[in-house]
């Protein structure tokens, strides 16, 4: 069995952990190491990992950060993994029951990949800015894939719920960007796939793999997390457009194909009012990322 680390980046959300943590109590497999790094004001963090040190089984370590930002949180859980493959999720993720028996049998099949990457659904179904979040992130992965199950487009790879080959990464000098720090993080996970390509690195998808991500569930908190996503990923094109280019990799060509919308529909738990709040709130999305976009450009 190879081993691995999971790598938990929270920041005061102390019953989130709470809830991520308790999922992987019910796991038919544990990592063989959870580190939690805590980048919190208050102690709540502390307190909790020391519970569940007392009374649960897990393998535990925490470090707590003032560092600042996504990207140096989430490379300084890297750094301080004690295995050579680290998985990370993120403490507003639940995961599955077979998340990580899932993880493993994909490890175990795939010895030469440097990334494995997972599949996320809504923890709130009933929500329509969250089953929009989730529609929109379907879109913007489901034509990186193909039909093996083999990443075509590495900039796909999302950060809260990946495993990844630290020994590959350590060796081409594959570092997350902390320059993103400044819009948060965003785009962290793109900009880290992409190093990946460039390198040749194999990334595989496993659909069993999930993560139940608790998404925005007001629009004022959906839209403001859509700008300041757009106003990231705009800066990360500038600096990948050419070489994407060069590596005939297509993101307009992925959401361009949206004929699996009236079956993601049909699937899901929203009322008829919903729904077609869902279809206008979709269109006003694609109108808001133009209007970023053309701002960022002034």
């Amino acid at each position: 069995m190879l081993k691995f680390s999971t790598v938990i980046i929270t920041k005061d959300r102390p019953q989130y952990l709470l809830h991520c943590l308790t999922a992987i109590t019910a796991q038919s497999i544990i990592p063989h190491e959870i580190l939690i790094v805590d980048n919190s004001v208050s102690k709540q963090t502390r307190d909790l990992f020391k519970l569940f040190k007392e009374r649960t089984r897990l393998p535990l370590r925490y470090v707590h950060t003032t560092e600042k930002g996504f990207p140096s949180l989430r490379q300084k859980g890297m750094n301080l993994a004690t295995y050579d493959w680290v998985n990370f999720i993120d403490d507003d993720c639940v995961v599955a029951p077979n998340y990580f028996f899932e993880a493993q049998k994909t490890l175990q099949k795939n010895l030469d990949a440097v990334a494995i990457l997972g599949s996320s659904a809504t923890f709130f179904p009933r929500q329509t800015p969250a089953v929009l979040k989730n529609f929109i992130d379907l879109v913007w992965k489901k034509n990186a894939i193909d039909s093996d199950n083999i990443i075509t487009d590495l900039e796909i790879l999302d950060d809260k719920n990946v495993l990844l080959n630290k020994i590959f990464l350590q060796k081409n000098h594959i570092y997350y960007d902390t320059s993103r720090t400044r819009f948060l993080g965003a785009s962290q996970d793109n900009d880290l796939g992409m190093q990946i390509q460039v390198h040749h690195g194999k990334a595989i998808y496993n659909p069993k793999m999930k993560v139940l991500h608790k998404d925005f569930v007001t629009w004022k908190k959906y839209y403001a997390k859509l700008i300041q996503y757009t106003l990231a990923h705009n800066n990360y094109e500038k600096k990948w457009t050419s070489i994407r280019s060069e590596l005939r990799l297509n993101q307009k060509k992925r959401f361009a194909q949206l004929t699996f919308l009236p079956k993601y529909l049909s699937q899901k738990q929203l009322t008829p009012l919903q729904k077609i709040a869902f279809l206008f709130h979709l269109a006003t999305s694609f109108l808001v990322v133009k209007f970023v976009k053309v701002y960022a450009l002034l």
